[in-house]
């Protein structure tokens, strides 16, 4: 596997990866209103908060009452797009665009780092090329920013592996904090990366130091944030609430663990009663696990399907905030390209299984796949897996390549 030297030879590949992944972005940032979610609770939430933290300083929805209910990096992202551009979907949009491009760029150097170059650069411009990853630039959706960190997370922790230095371990801790404000399906990253250093036969003891000093940056950047909600909530909550909420409906057997809009919704009032805020969600964390302990078997049967879920399920059509209705081209499309993805995830999986490195790319796949397993999942959360398929399957298509270039 190659390392990180002769980075300069590969400026230029990188900054072609990058302006690939931009000029495919741009259109998506002009795509308003008709493939932009202004109506979902998601996008209007961070908005909101962005924009009061704008006028007033105050994290909050409506714009007086402090709120933990969403995760802040991407209120905060919102609210830099604001102050540099203007207040508008548009400014939002423009630095998605590059995000992306600089995210494609990132999964480029982590395939250098892991395999053969043209294959590092066959793996990038498949996320880049991505019509799902390509489309997120249109959507106020955390994945835009989530996945920057992630792709940046990966490429530190590996080299901070090579050379054994806790400090590039503090700072891949650091990013990974910071992707967790962003989502908190990454809050036990430090266990898997444990997991991942065993399997990359480190030794217990060094294991535990590489991952105890990742587990540091993260919470150096947790820390604050969770002092001040508990500020706000007198409760622990490292980074927001919404758990009990996903972890009920997520699991609730009659409805297969589908979100069913307007029922969920009522489920929900039901349960939470006239309780709020944290407390709220505190309730439906405990009704949800006596649910889950009442039936152990349709529970577990039913995480099994919703990680299937997670890996095959299609978008229907594209997202507006309401419910959807089948667009059968956008199904064929998506599901031919997403399903041939995965054959080629697959086969360039089974073709680098001598690379224990990329036991730290299989440890944050698998980590986000049973967290949304285990509480809720829609195709739109795979997302934030797809960069490093992507970047796996592309060294399938560097052997085949390889292959048929031998033959003849």
């Amino acid at each position: 596997m190659n390392d990180s030297g002769k980075t300069r030879k590969r400026f230029p590949v990188i900054g072609i990866v990058f302006l690939v992944a931009l000029l495919l972005r741009v259109p998506m940032i002009h795509l308003e209103p008709s493939l932009n979610n202004v109506h979902g609770a998601d996008a209007y939430q961070y908005k909101s908060i962005a924009h009061n933290l704008l006028k007033s300083g105050s994290y909050s929805i409506d714009g007086s009452t402090p709120t933990t209910y969403r995760p802040p990096m991407y209120s905060f992202f919102i609210l830099g797009t604001y102050k540099s551009l203007g207040e508008g979907d548009m400014s939002i949009k423009i630095f998605q665009a590059l995000m992306g491009a600089i995210s494609v760029a990132l999964v480029y150097w982590t395939g250098t780092l892991l395999m053969n170059p043209r294959a590092a650069l066959l793996g990038s411009l498949l996320m880049a090329v991505h019509p799902e990853l390509v489309g997120l630039t249109a959507f106020v959706y955390s994945e835009n920013v989530f996945i920057l960190f992630i792709t940046a997370g990966v490429p530190i922790t590996i080299i901070a592996a090579r050379r054994r230095d806790p400090r590039l371990f503090l700072l891949s801790g650091i990013i990974w904090g910071l992707a967790t404000l962003s989502r908190g399906v990454l809050l036990p990253i430090p266990v898997f990366m444990f997991l991942a250093f065993l399997l990359m036969r480190k030794g217990i003891k060094i294991s535990l130091v590489w991952s105890a000093s990742l587990g540091l940056g993260l919470f150096l950047v947790l820390f604050p944030w969770g002092v001040r909600n508990y500020r706000v909530t007198h409760s622990i909550m490292p980074v927001s609430e919404g758990l009990g909420a996903v972890l009920l409906h997520g699991n609730y057997v009659p409805f297969d663990g589908i979100y069913h809009y307007r029922e969920t919704e009522d489920l929900l009032k039901r349960v939470a009663g006239n309780s709020t805020g944290a407390e709220m969600d505190r309730k439906f964390t405990r009704v949800a696990l006596r649910n889950m302990a009442a039936q152990p078997i349709p529970t577990a049967r039913l995480v099994i399907r919703k990680a299937y879920r997670f890996w095959f399920d299609i978008y229907e059509s594209v997202p507006n905030g309401k419910k959807r209705t089948v667009s059968a081209a956008l199904m064929l499309m998506l599901t031919s390209w997403h399903y041939l993805l995965l054959l080629a995830f697959a086969t360039g999986a089974y073709l680098t299984r001598r690379s224990s490195e990329l036991n730290i790319v299989y440890m944050v796949v698998l980590l986000i796949t049973i967290v949304y397993a285990l509480t809720t999942t829609t195709p739109r959360y795979r997302m934030s897996v797809l960069p490093h398929v992507c970047m796996i399957a592309g060294f399938s298509l560097y052997y085949l390549l390889s292959k048929r270039s031998s033959m003849e």
